[in-house]
């Protein structure tokens, strides 16, 4: 017989890893919330963004403004050269971050997914097998089998029918 349940992830998160976490998020957010910033959707969609040849541009603007080229450029182009540099420093610093944190963020999500599953697996078999004791007589079984049978109530009507391990 198939296992009924492969049981992928059997986790939670213990008090002390949830104080961490919380921790971790403060200390975290504190740095992230510091350094950037939030734009309204209008600004947003009013914002340019980057594709890799004008990035390609961005970096070579970067290398041309050597000694030599700011000794070209009147002072006040010349001022805006290390800010420019700054902010291709911190694009990639967010860029970084940014990989980071979306691996993170698949990652929760993938194991969501397969808790989930997981569980509406296993809820599934608790309730056949709780209308098989019902149908059995079984006392308050009934119950059991009618508080898990709402779920499938507003889903075509009555009971699902799910293989019975």
């Amino acid at each position: 017989m198939a296992n009924i349940n492969v049981n992928r992830v059997s986790n939670t998160f213990t008090p002390a890893e949830l104080t961490s976490l919380g921790t971790a998020h403060t200390t975290y957010s504190g740095i992230i919330n510091g350094k950037t910033i939030t734009l309204t959707k209008e600004e947003e969609a009013a914002l340019p963004g980057i594709d890799i040849d004008n990035y390609v541009f961005v970096k070579d603007a970067v290398a041309v403004t050597d000694a030599e080229g700011l000794a070209m450029l009147p002072p006040a182009f010349a001022a805006l050269a290390p800010e420019l540099a700054k902010d291709v420093s911190f694009f990639e610093q967010l860029d970084s971050e940014e990989n980071w944190l979306m691996a993170q963020i698949t990652r929760v999500q993938q194991t969501k997914r397969v808790v989930a599953a997981e569980s509406y697996k296993v809820a599934n078999v608790l309730y056949n097998q709780y209308q098989n004791l019902a149908d059995a007589g079984v006392a308050g079984a009934q119950t059991k089998a009618e508080k898990l049978a709402a779920r499938y109530k507003n889903n075509g009507g009555g009971r699902q029918s799910t293989p019975n391990p």
